[in-house]
C-alpha cells in the first residue's frame, strides 16, 4: 500500500465566515481535493478551525501552502506531516463537522460534533496525533459539552 501524507492544522478566522461562507469554503475545498486525491476532515467552531488533509504528499503540500496564503486564515499552526499507510478518511473529499450541525448527511459527509467525537477510538488506534489534536479541539470551547467519553 503507498504511503500518503497527513497534515493537521488548526487557524482561526479573520473575521466571523458566515454559514454561506462556510459552504461556499467547503464547497472549493471539496471540488479542490477531489481533483487532487486529497481526504480529510474539517472542524469548525467559534472561528476556529482544525482541519486534516490526507493525500499525495506534493498535493497536500500544495494545499496547505494555498490556505496558508489565503488572508481569511491566521494564527495558523501546522504539525509537522507524517507519512501513512491508511487514511483516517479515506471516503471523504471533505468531511464537515461543527456543533451546530442538526442534520446528519453521510452522502455528503456534513455530520455533528457528537459523531466525530464517536469515533476517537478509531482514530485514536491509527494517528495518536490526530486524536489528540481533536481532542483538544473540542476541549477548548465551554459551550461545547461532550456527548461522549472524549
Amino acid at each position: 500500500m503507498p504511503l500518503v501524507q497527513r497534515l493537521i492544522y488548526l487557524s482561526s478566522a479573520a473575521g466571523r465566515p458566515t454559514n454561506a461562507n462556510l459552504g461556499m469554503i467547503l464547497a472549493a475545498a471539496r471540488r479542490n481535493n477531489m481533483r487532487d486525491g486529497i481526504t480529510g476532515l474539517l472542524l469548525y467552531h467559534d472561528g476556529n478551525f482544525l482541519q486534516i488533509l490526507e493525500g499525495e504528499a506534493e498535493k497536500v503540500q500544495a494545499t496547505f501552502a494555498r490556505i496558508a496564503a489565503n488572508p481569511r486564515h491566521r494564527n495558523l499552526q501546522r504539525l509537522p506531516p507524517v507519512s501513512v499507510h491508511t487514511r483516517l478518511f479515506p471516503d471523504w473529499s471533505m468531511g464537515f463537522a461543527r456543533p451546530e450541525t442538526v442534520i446528519v448527511d453521510s452522502s455528503i459527509h456534513v455530520t455533528a460534533f457528537r459523531e466525530i467525537q464517536r469515533d476517537i477510538k478509531r482514530i485514536q488506534t491509527q494517528d495518536r496525533r490526530a486524536a489528540a489534536m481533536m481532542r483538544v479541539f473540542f476541549a477548548s470551547f465551554r459551550d461545547i459539552l461532550p456527548t461522549v467519553q472524549v
